[in-house]
């Protein structure tokens, strides 16, 4: 399962690095051709779950809403910063929390009432880091 997410992940930022290349507005443009997967870009989902934090000092802000939902955000605070946030934050809105130290970055894992929620916080150095929230 951590598997597909992983190429989830990948295929996501993917799409958002492709489509930010383009010259035209994407702003909340239909990623299939059934319309049903959105791009929002510079803004939270409405429909994002108000038990999930998001990280205050963020630069930039893009959403993959649909059948998949992934919010992908940039900040230049430190891993551990943001890190000990989502720690701190998730545990105290009840989530169930798994913290797994990769080579590429930090990835927590949460459980609530039949929902699983994934956040990959990654170093990009110079750029600063990325946040990947799945829900």
């Amino acid at each position: 399962m951590k598997r597909i997410y992983g190429w989830f992940l990948v295929l996501a930022v993917g799409a958002l690095v492709v489509g930010c290349g383009k010259e035209t507005t994407i702003e909340n443009a239909p990623l299939s051709e059934k319309g049903d997967t959105q791009l929002n870009v510079g803004k939270i989902p409405d429909d994002f779950p108000s038990d999930v934090p998001v990280y205050k000092n963020i630069r930039s802000a893009k959403a993959i809403t649909g059948g998949v939902r992934l919010l992908h955000l940039q900040s230049g605070d430190s891993k551990s910063q943001i890190v000990e946030f989502y720690k701190k934050e998730l545990a105290a809105a009840q989530w169930q929390l798994t913290v797994e130290n990769r080579s590429e970055g930090v990835e927590i894992l949460a459980a609530k009432q039949q929902r699983n929620l994934t956040v990959s916080i990654v170093d990009k150095g110079a750029t600063g880091r990325v946040i990947d929230i799945s829900y």
